[in-house]
């Protein structure tokens, strides 16, 4: 065979070339639009196994974790595990999940729908902005935006239902119809949910999902409040497991700040006052930051007996007593304590690096500072304290200022997990603040099933508080396809007259006549419409073999612009679905109410189709206005570990 030197050259080069090439971190445009498909599609096809209900589990193995192997049906669980070993890759894979958590903090779930239907939607639009040169992705960026503004206003005019005025009966049938759908068409979880609902005294009540000790779930209803603190001396436990102090009408000292000796004359002379008639001492619980061992030692003598001249002779008497640490230098300690004082209409005494600045002068000052309760149950690392006395107007205030602290926070939650923590924290001290709070503790045979069914009734428990701020609408994502195919003619001119003033087109920075950019909005909404189905097709797909029957059965939503009420097609009941409603008399002949009695299986939160959307146009805003991607440099050194 004969050496070919000009060919080896060429090679030669074009390697160093390559080279060259490979030490920049820059992506390229068209290699970047390539990586970004392959993503939001890998992102798809990861996740789309579990659509539906006939989805099943994903097996997600953790081999330094202390459950090696877990089942999951959670598409936002499945998502963060998945991982890229290029780092472009990875960056790419991150916007796309921080995106889906948005979903998963606003509606619970739909995370799942969001990124099929993302990964579709990103691949029609680049076609488009391909086949359209005479536009910017700029441009295009702006139409679509106007686009989700005047389909969402008209969404919620025409499609979601509030039910907030329907009788309790009816709504919690909703609840149990909204939280069957989302426990992938478990009736027995949307039975406990809607039981939780309908013993509930709010509208809503919150659920605490915890694991259970066995495989049997049950429902606690505990009106209370909880704190993360337990008795510091073991000694105080009075219960047969001898690990419990519990005790009823107990009175509650609060202390802002720690105890040292120099407030052990105080604090004899309180417990003096507080049990002057030593036949009948009431519990004393003292909550403060610390306790010199100097007072801990004089509380253990309390409770093993102490002296008392009681009608001219001396009555040996055991002090019920508890002393209970409670973390006060961070800011969910002092929180902490302004809730108790709420919540036991008690007022707490402020010290000075262990000094008492305030000291009630008697026992009638004592009084009025000394909180009261129903019952108090307290073990290491946990004390729950029911039916509290505190005025239910101080309560409603502090309740208020956390629900604004709330609207102010509410979209910080999705930029980190101990966002969202923190807004749960918020929630649950409405709940204790207003005595109403739910535990759902799940069992199973095994670890791993607890995991998995935990999971579920997150995913259920969400959904339903969705339906309660948001409304219902129809399951199944045909709802967006139907507003579009209905409504197209008017949202055409809607979206016009947003990207124009007279004269000229406005927002969009190109220059075209009224019908090019009439048909290009036209073009815009029909790829909204086609996108927005992607993740139901697939719920078909998962579950029917035939194909034709699909592309049949989408070929009737497709055309559904005749019909006033959108309909879907429930696999599980094989039948299509719609709202039913009657004429209300009461009010007027044109009115329409919802028939509950005809309710379907397939609905979903109001917010859903608008929220999932909406995350699907951020990626698409993001993405198209980019023309390369920066790769950090990687430092190939050894990192020492």
């Amino acid at each position: 065979m004969e050496f070919d030197r000009n060919e080896s050259m060429k090679n030669i080069t074009k390697h160093q070339l390559d080279v060259k090439r490979a030490k920049e971190n820059i992506v390229p445009p068209k290699q970047m639009k390539k990586i970004i498909r392959n993503v939001l599609n890998d992102l798809s096809r990861t996740v789309k196994p579990t659509l539906g209900p006939a989805g099943g589990n994903t097996l997600i193995t953790e081999p330094y974790a202390s459950v090696p192997i877990y089942p999951c049906k959670d598409g936002f669980t499945v998502m963060n595990d998945h991982i890229y070993d290029n780092p472009v890759y990875e960056s790419i894979y991150r916007v796309a999940r921080d995106i889906s958590g948005r979903t998963n903090q606003e509606l619970g779930d739909g995370t799942t729908t969001c990124s099929v239907n993302a990964a579709n939607y990103y691949c029609r639009i680049e076609k488009f902005v391909r086949r359209h040169r005479e536009i910017t992705p700029y441009g295009i960026k702006n139409i679509i935006d106007t686009v989700h503004s005047s389909l969402t206003k008209k969404f919620k005019e025409k499609y979601i239902i509030k039910i907030n005025d329907l009788p309790k009966a009816s709504r919690i049938e909703i609840y149990r119809k909204i939280a069957t759908i989302a426990a992938n068409n478990d009736s027995s979880i949307g039975d406990m949910i809607a039981e939780v609902y309908d013993k509930s005294r709010t509208d809503e009540p919150y659920i605490n999902i915890q694991k259970s000790y066995d495989e049997n779930t049950v429902v606690e209803t505990d009106i209370g409040f909880e704190m993360p603190y337990g008795y510091n001396l073991s000694y105080m436990a009075n219960s047969a497991d001898g690990i419990t102090a519990e005790y009823d009408n107990p009175m509650f000292l609060l202390v802002r700040g720690p105890l040292y000796n120099k407030s052990l004359d105080y604090l004899k002379m309180w417990i003096k006052w507080v049990t002057e008639d030593p036949t009948h001492p009431r519990p004393l619980v003292i909550i403060a930051e610390a306790f010199s061992q100097e007072i801990l030692d004089y509380l253990t003598l309390c409770r093993t007996g102490i002296t008392r001249n009681y009608n001219g002779q001396r009555v040996l008497v055991k002090l019920p007593i508890l002393s209970i640490c409670l973390n006060m230098s961070n800011e969910y300690g002092s929180w902490r304590v302004e809730d108790l004082e709420a919540t036991l209409g008690a007022k707490a005494l402020k010290t000075n690096n262990g000094n008492l600045i305030v000291t009630p002068s008697n026992a009638q000052e004592l009084d009025q500072m000394l909180g009261r309760a129903e019952h108090v149950e307290s073990k290491f690392g946990f004390t729950r304290i029911r039916g509290g006395a505190g005025d239910m107007e101080l309560r409603k205030g502090r309740i208020e200022e956390i629900k604004k602290i709330i609207a102010n926070n509410k979209d910080s939650a999705q930029h980190g997990i101990q966002a969202v923590a923190r807004l749960d924290m918020l929630r649950h001290r409405i709940s204790m603040l207003e005595g109403e709070m739910q535990i759902i503790k799940v069992g199973g045979d095994s670890e791993k099933e607890k995991r998995n069914r935990k999971l579920i009734f997150d995913d259920a428990t969400c959904a339903v508080k969705a339906c309660v701020n948001n409304g219902i609408i129809l399951g199944g994502q045909v709802n967006v396809m139907h507003c579009i195919n209905r409504y197209k003619d008017e949202l055409i001119e809607d979206i016009y007259n947003e990207l124009t003033v007279p004269g000229q087109v406005k927002n969009i920075g190109i220059r075209m006549n009224a019908d090019k950019l009439r048909k290009i909005i036209a073009d815009i909404l029909d790829i909204t419409a086609i996108s927005s189905t992607t993740a139901f097709r697939t719920v078909f797909e998962n579950g029917i073999p035939d194909k034709r029957w699909i592309k049949n059965l989408f070929k009737e939503f497709y055309n559904q612009k005749q019909f006033e009420e959108p309909k879907t097609y429930n696999l599980i009941t094989d039948k299509y679905e719609q709202f039913h409603y009657v004429s209300d008399s009461s009010v007027d002949h044109e009115h329409k109410v919802l028939d509950v009695s005809k309710l379907p299986d397939l609905i979903v939160p109001g917010n859903t189709d608008i929220e999932t959307l909406k995350s699907e146009i951020s990626i698409l805003s993001l993405f198209l206005t980019s023309n390369q991607l920066m790769s950090v440099m990687v430092d190939e050194r050894p990192s020492g570990r």
